[in-house]
């Protein structure tokens, strides 16, 4: 699993029962994971290592953590990459993107309103309109909250009952993936285009598939869908998307 770990200035691993020294680029292994014994804690959270090693000189490194243990205590050890605390601030922004629910380490982010009070640091602002201030020198990261409920279908069939049985005006718009177990995404959405309901025609449709071809977005088109976005996603994209349709309703 890819981690981050901290060390001090030094490269050193203090927190355990002694002074470990590492090297970039080495794969240090232990009998057992005792992470307050040998040093061997890395963490998944970015910012969670920021909870070991805070100083403005502390170094950080992308580390590849294996063998037995949890996700911050482990076995096995390598260091594989060295980063700036700024590119340690940019990996902590796309790692709660993608977990938006987990939140640690209070120094460095903040909800709504934040401030960067030293220079050559950071402050991570999160909210629907997050604001941000700073010393001459800081960094400030800014995310932009959208707000959404999610219904989940785990097949193509499922989502054509879904939203058969849903009260009509209920959903606002529809991701569909086109390969599906049971029912394709395609099919899918003829069925939905097909039904005796006010909102059939008009629910907005996008496409969500690893098919970028011509043909593959005249297909989607045809099926009745209004977008198709190719993978990997580009979220803010997809979310600007979501965001023209539902206004446009």
């Amino acid at each position: 699993m890819r981690a981050i770990k901290a060390f001090n200035r030094n490269l050193q691993a203090t927190l355990g029962s002694g002074v470990m020294t590492m090297e970039a680029g080495k794969t240090y292994r232990e009998k057992e994971a005792k992470c307050a014994h040998n040093g061997f804690h890395c963490a998944e959270n970015p910012l969670c290592a920021l909870g070991y090693y805070n100083n403005m000189d502390s170094r950080f490194f992308i580390v590849e953590a294996g063998g037995n243990g949890t996700r911050i205590s482990c076995t096995e050890l390598t260091l594989i990459k060295e980063i700036t605390r700024i590119q340690l601030a940019a990996l902590a922004c796309e790692y709660i993107r993608k977990y938006p629910d987990r939140e640690e380490n209070e120094t460095h982010l903040c909800k709504d309103k934040g401030a960067a009070t030293v220079k050559e640091d950071f402050i991570i602002v999160r909210g629907k309109n997050p604001i941000a201030k700073g010393v001459k020198g800081s960094y400030l990261f800014l995310l932009k909250e959208e707000k959404m409920i999610v219904t989940k279908a785990w097949n193509g069939r499922e989502a054509v009952e879904i939203f058969e049985n849903s009260e009509p005006g209920y959903f606002d718009v529809i991701l569909m993936d086109l390969m599906m177990p049971q029912m394709g995404g395609l099919e899918a959405t003829r069925r939905i285009r097909k039904m005796d309901r006010e909102d059939a025609e008009s629910i907005p449709i996008f496409a969500m598939t690893a098919n970028a071809f011509l043909d593959d977005i005249a297909q989607s088109k045809a099926a009745g869908m209004n977008e198709h976005f190719s993978k990997p996603l580009q979220m803010e994209k997809v979310i600007d998307t979501i965001r023209f349709y539902c206004t446009a309703r």
